[in-house]
């Protein structure tokens, strides 16, 4: 009766330890797919940033050229708009 009880003591606590291996690999796994969800949202919000950057500044371009024409200037070289225009193709 003592030789049962044992075994079944013995099968039990390799149950549990075989279980407690799984919930720690599934854990492992778990936090490894947060992580790269959580590094794809960073990447996202930062990718999001700079467009809406690049699109104020193509804003900012267009108004600025339009007034120019609007004023009758001749098209040329002008500094000023060719260093935002960098900026927003940077």
């Amino acid at each position: 009766m003592l030789k049962i009880v044992k075994e079944d003591d013995e099968k039990k606590a390799a149950a549990k330890e075989k279980k407690d291996k799984e919930d720690a690999e599934n854990k492992k796994t778990e936090d490894a797919d947060k992580a790269e969800k959580d590094k794809e949202c960073a990447d996202k919000k930062e990718r999001n940033a700079r467009e809406a950057d690049v699109e104020k500044e193509v804003e900012a371009v267009h108004k600025e050229t339009l007034a120019k024409h609007k004023a009758g200037a001749k098209p040329g070289a002008d500094a000023k708009l060719e260093k935002i225009l960098n900026t927003a193709t940077k």
